[in-house]
This record gives structure tokens, sequence and C-alpha cells, in this order.
């Protein structure tokens, strides 16, 4: 069956999303984009066996945390854009199974401090976006494993 290239969720279709995506027939391949919603939490398992999916869009809503473990089936993910909400710190390692990722957008929230682990997986990691928030500590060594780390504006 072929995939879908990409699936755009505006205000409260999430719910839907959700149970759509747990259908074994449906395989996204491409583009996740749910942004301009009023989500101030994601259900841990909403994006549960999403493997092929390469950028994950989930700028301008109201999240206020990321659960541990929801990125947890995204192999392939390669772009995350979480810009626009109102994340104020990130779980230990919630980037951790994100090996792929080459870029991170995190501008406009309310992250305080960036700890030692939370970009410890994020070898392939060449654009962070931090801007534009409350950043009062950064650990020693945060940056060490992104090696391939060209842009940090």
């Amino acid at each position: 069956m072929r995939g879908i290239f990409e699936v755009t969720c505006f205000t409260q279709q999430l719910l839907v999303l959700e149970l759509t995506l747990r259908r074994p027939m449906i395989i996204l391949e491409k583009i996740l984009k749910v942004s301009h919603g009023v989500y101030q939490e994601l259900p841990q398992l909403v994006f549960y066996k999403l493997r092929r999916l390469k950028r994950l869009k989930l700028y301008e809503n109201e999240l206020t945390r990321l659960p541990y473990g929801v990125f947890t089936d995204l192999f392939d993910l390669q772009e995350l854009h979480l810009q626009n909400n109102f994340i104020e710190s990130l779980p230990t390692a919630v980037f951790g199974h994100l090996t792929n990722l080459t870029f991170l957008e995190l501008t406009s929230n309310r992250i305080k401090a960036i700890e030692y682990r939370d970009f410890i997986a994020l070898g392939n990691l060449r654009s962070l976006f931090l801007g534009q928030n409350t950043i009062t500590r950064i650990s020693n060594k945060t940056f060490v494993v992104t090696l391939d780390l060209q842009e940090l504006p």
C-alpha cells in the first residue's frame, strides 16, 4: 500500500489523528504537521509506529511539556519543529531515539536550562535553534556528542 506523503492537522484534530494512525493501513512516510492548535500535552504513544516519518512539525501549539518516550518510534525522523510553544524543560533523553535527527527547532519556548543529556543521542544534528527562550544555564559537555552541529544561532 502506498504511504501518505503529508498530513496536516489544525485545532482539535489530534485525537482523531491518534485513532486514525493506529490503523495498520495508514503509513506516513514523510511529513506530519500538527500546529496552530491548543494542545498543552501530547499523548505518550501518539506517534507510535511512525517509523518512516521524516519531518514532524509541532509548532504554535500550547505544549508545556513533552512526555518521556513520545518520540520513541521515530527512528527515521530528520526534522523536528517545536517552536512557539510553552515548553519549560526537556525530559531526560526525550530525543534519545532520534539518532537521524539533523534539524531541531526549539525557538520561542520557555526553556530555562539545557542539561547534559538533553541532546546526547543527536550525533547527526546539524542545526539547533534555541533562541527566544529564557535559558540561564547550559551544563558542561552538553554539545560534546553533537559533532556535526553547524548552526547554533
